[in-house]
């Protein structure tokens, strides 16, 4: 792996592990976990992303960004309802979501091989 898949790849394990912890918190409501479980799978989707740089490469790399774009457009969403939501906890998630949106664009950035989508 390239420098930019391994720091997507740990960003995301990263927030996964902020994730589960407010999934699993049995003080947070039900907003807050299911924000939380999505922020999980969202995650989840992009770790499996990273850790397969090579299906991403040569002539799928448009799809790469496409891929890599919607989970960023994921994180920003859900940034905004944890952001909507009152807690400590939603405020992590905010954080985390912050990030993960952040490593997405400068893995795009940073990867040679994949360039954003164009708008149409």
């Amino acid at each position: 792996m390239t420098d930019p898949w391994i720091a997507l790849h740990a960003s995301l394990l990263a927030a996964q592990s902020v994730f589960q912890r407010v999934m699993t918190a049995p003080r947070n409501s039900p907003l807050d976990r299911r924000i939380s479980e999505m922020g999980f799978m969202s995650a989840d989707i992009g770790v499996l992303f990273a850790e397969t740089p090579g299906l991403f490469a040569g002539a799928a790399s448009e799809n790469t960004a496409t891929l890599a774009e919607a989970i960023a457009g994921v994180f920003a969403a859900l940034k905004q309802a944890a952001r909507r939501t009152s807690g400590s906890d939603m405020e992590d998630i905010a954080a985390v979501c912050d990030m993960c949106e952040t490593a997405i664009s400068e893995f795009l950035a940073g990867n040679s091989k994949v360039t954003p989508a164009q708008s149409p």
